[in-house]
């Protein structure tokens, strides 16, 4: 009896020690539930633009907004003048998710879909409202947003409109004539601005945006065109003296997200990003607006001379180019955004 009774004793105990390791794992387990919901999801949120920029400016607003809203559940870091990487780059680490967010110029997206080249061809919207009710509409999603997202694994939020791109020279450009022969830069790896510039009469430089003020300086370059903001943020007019308005080119900046992180978040978290990237540029496009006379004045005041062209004779020459890519973004797309 005693053998038996010592048995069931250390059975028993056996059990007790079972039962406390068990409840004391789950325990363990909620307490590192509760602790991991506890942490704030942190994005970092890449962007090229020079810190001041309307864009970088609205992204700040973008990510208070998305903080206060979340109550702080989703914090966004913001990290402006390329300190992630180039626009290419940034467009990479977004899509395998090394970087979750990043906002970037419409021609990033080229390389998924031929579509996707059209926005970023010169003389191709009536004016900005056109652009914005393509883009930013069912057109858009069909013939760029989705295919992106199913190739590149990255989500398009939302569409910041863009001030026009302009052209700065050493020289003065009042005309197709004075223009040519002139070495303008291009942003690297885009073919299609090296075939829109030749057009133009030019002799176009694939240059990244950190060697464009050196290659100034240097003469390497004539001039470069950009959107006069990001002219004037970077500085380039302290190099050239001479701004175009040849207003050539009207597009969108995004505000990109990894898409399985966007689809790993809960509907209202997506609803509140997406309502909050909505306010950010109606936010953007005030401070754009408002700047763009102070930024005109205040070049001139620096000594840059201000030519007003001939638009008619800039978008003749440009016109072949549109041809001449027609297979690329197909006539179907052409159509249905140019009518």
């Amino acid at each position: 009896m005693k053998e038996k009774a010592k048995l069931l004793f250390a059975l028993f105990t056996v059990l007790i020690v079972c039962i406390s390791a068990g409840c004391g794992g789950k325990s363990s387990d909620a307490a590192a539930s509760r602790s991991a919901e506890a942490r704030p999801l942190v994005l970092r949120l890449g962007i090229a633009h020079a810190d001041g920029q309307p864009t970088v400016e609205a992204c700040k607003k973008f990510a208070e907004d998305v903080k206060a809203k979340t109550g702080g559940r989703i914090s966004i870091e913001i990290f402006p003048g390329g300190i992630l990487g180039n626009e290419t780059s940034m467009r990479d680490s977004v899509a395998t998710g090394s970087i979750q967010m990043a906002s970037l110029g419409a021609g990033v997206m080229g390389a998924y879909t031929g579509a996707a080249n059209l926005p970023v061809a010169n003389y191709v919207w009536r004016d900005e409202a056109h652009m914005l009710s393509v883009l930013n509409g069912e057109l858009g999603k069909k013939y760029i947003y989705e295919p992106v997202e199913a190739v590149s694994g990255i989500h398009v939020i939302n569409g910041w409109p863009q001030p026009a791109r302009r052209l700065l020279t050493v020289k003065p450009v009042r005309n197709l004539a004075e223009l040519r022969g002139m070495k303008i830069r291009v942003p690297a790896g885009n073919s299609l601005y090296e075939d829109t510039w030749m057009a133009l009469g030019t002799l176009p430089v694939a240059l990244p945006m950190d060697e464009v003020y050196t290659a100034l300086e240097q003469k390497v370059i004539d001039g470069l065109e950009m959107p006069t903001d990001s002219l004037y943020y970077n500085g380039y007019h302290e190099a050239a003296k001479y701004l175009a308005l040849t207003d050539h080119m009207m597009y969108l900046q995004y505000l990109f997200i990894n898409a399985s992180l966007w689809n790993s978040l809960s509907p209202e978290d997506r609803k509140i990003i997406e309502d909050c990237a909505a306010d950010a540029e109606k936010y953007h496009n005030k401070l754009r607006d408002d700047s763009l006379s102070t930024i005109i004045n205040d070049m001139q005041a620096k000594g840059v001379t201000v030519s007003v062209v001939d638009i008619a004779s800039f978008k003749a020459a440009c016109d072949p180019v549109l041809q001449k890519w027609m297979n690329t973004w197909g006539q179907e797309v052409y159509d249905a955004f140019t009518r």
